[in-house]
């Protein structure tokens, strides 16, 4: 059996309901992480500060629910436009070898919001699969081509469909086909 040496977990109260633990083992599982480990504690705002200074540097980061999405802000530094704009992070990147600015028993952490980004590919995901194709836009605009997508493009899994946007990203627009451009305020043009 191989060593753990990368922890993970996310935190909430209640927590037990919680299928991340299951999602992110399989990713790990998938990708040949042996080493990486991620399950689920049951931490309320009040308890967040104590768990954190209970960490290890096998831990490399944490999802959270709210409220300790707003609860962790205080810990970390936000390092995207999301978690900057929103003040609250639902993912916390711990870098053991700098320091924590509020608290030296807790490593410095990097403080990210990746559910507006994870909206996103949900509307995509669903877009495809219904034979339509939504391409990101600049300024938090989202693009809809109702034009029927290519089969083969269709992603299978959630893995696969982060790696695609991760790696590949949404493409370019397609001119020719009519599309829809939905702006961050939610007000359609054509």
């Amino acid at each position: 059996m191989t060593e753990v040496d990368h922890r993970c977990a996310v935190l909430g109260k209640p927590i037990a309901h919680s299928l991340s633990p299951v999602l992110h083992n399989a990713a790990y599982r998938a990708l040949g992480l042996d080493s990486w480990s991620y399950g689920r504690h049951e931490v309320g705002e009040t308890e967040l500060e104590d768990f954190l200074e209970s960490l290890d540097s096998s831990w490399a980061g944490l999802s959270l629910t709210m409220p300790l999405k707003k609860t962790i802000q205080p810990y970390g530094v936000p390092c995207n436009a999301w978690a900057k704009e929103l003040k609250v992070a639902n993912t916390a990147v711990f870098d053991w070898s700098g320091a924590n600015d509020k608290n030296a028993a807790i490593p410095a952490i990097r403080l990210y919001n990746t559910d507006v980004k994870g909206i996103e590919l949900a509307f995509e995901h669903s877009y495809r699969a219904r034979g339509m194709r939504m391409y990101s836009g600049q300024d938090g605009e989202a693009e809809i081509d109702i034009q029927p997508g290519k089969e083969e493009e269709k992603p299978q899994t959630a893995v696969e469909l982060a790696w695609q946007h991760r790696h590949l990203g949404f493409g370019g627009l397609h001119r020719d086909a009519p599309h829809w451009t939905c702006h961050r305020r939610g007000t359609p043009s054509r």
